[in-house]
């Protein structure tokens, strides 16, 4: 009996349902290096990266599907389509919308 739950302790499947993720960190950086219109191209590459991973939900795949002739922004939001992402619906591929709206805060 004791093999047997000791195998089972070891199959076990750790949870990451609500994982605390800590973003204070990148935001405070964003602030320090200031305004969109005056960052290098590394730094706006990077921060645009990072803003669509974790506000857009995206993964690196998502991004480079992103079709950019379908992108709009309307009042304010960006407005974005993500043609044939990896999620299917009855074995065919879906055009995902995403839109993302802007932050009271500027720097962001």
């Amino acid at each position: 009996m004791r093999r047997l739950i000791l195998a089972l302790e070891e199959t076990s499947v750790t949870s990451f349902i609500c994982p605390n993720i800590e973003t204070s960190p990148t935001i405070d950086y964003f602030r320090q290096i200031g305004d969109n219109e005056m960052l290098d191209i590394m730094n706006l590459t990077s921060k645009k990266f990072w803003l669509l991973a974790v506000f857009g939900f995206m993964r690196k795949r998502d991004i480079h599907r992103i079709d950019d002739t379908q992108t709009t922004i309307i009042d304010g939001a960006l407005k974005l389509v993500i043609v044939a992402p990896k999620e299917k619906r009855k074995g065919r591929p879906i055009i995902r919308p995403c839109e993302i709206s802007c932050h009271s805060d500027k720097l962001l």
